[in-house]
């Protein structure tokens, strides 16, 4: 398998051999540095019909450089299942669904300390809110990952017009960008982009 990073600001692409051994990825992130501008980054997959994790450390010396995550805790029944995976003030957070005996405890988070959260399929990031003009703090900008989907009521559901902003302080969302044009409704689902200035 061979992965490619590609970024459009600078037109240049970078070719890693991915010893990852399956076939079906369903998301990569680069997470801790920009490919194009280092050699020290990381990147994170998730992988296989179960929805696996692993993390690449490019300056990685040693012959292993693929770190699969897996459950450590064999006397329980736990089966994990990664959706997202981003990069918090130097740490990485992966979002699972889990399900374990004897356990339904969750946290709720309210504050995100003034960044700003981007999801979607494209690439997940979290940015200080400050650093981009326009851009709210504590929230959570999101993107559908629905395409044209027939329903079950009759009609058609179109993904990509569920764009939005999702705020931490009050619970409110609100458009992001409307698709009021009727040709939009074929677009894609819109991906997050971020500027390297």
């Amino acid at each position: 398998m061979q992965i490619v990073l590609y970024n459009p600001f600078v037109k240049h692409s970078r070719k890693n051999r991915a010893d990852i051994g399956v076939i079906n990825v369903y998301k990569v992130v680069v997470l801790f540095g920009n490919p194009s501008l280092t050699q020290d980054y990381v990147v994170a997959a998730i992988y296989s019909a179960t929805n696996s994790l692993a993390i690449w450390k490019a300056s990685s010396r040693s012959g292993k450089k693929w770190i699969y995550l897996e459950d450590v805790r064999k006397d329980t029944l736990v089966d994990r299942h990664y959706t997202d995976v981003i990069e918090y003030k130097g740490l990485i957070y992966a979002r699972n669904h889990q399900r374990e005996k004897n356990s339904t405890e969750m946290e709720q988070v309210d504050n995100l300390d003034g960044d700003a959260i981007f999801v979607g399929d494209g690439k997940s990031v979290c940015v200080a809110a400050s650093d981009f003009r326009n851009c709210e703090p504590n929230s959570v900008y999101f993107t559908d990952d629905g395409f044209m989907l027939p329903s079950r009521y009759g009609g058609v559901h179109w993904g990509p017009r569920d764009t939005g902003v999702f705020s931490l302080e009050d619970h409110s969302i609100k458009s992001h960008y409307p698709y009021d044009d009727p040709t939009q409704k074929f677009l894609p689902p819109a991906i997050w982009i971020t500027p390297m200035f």
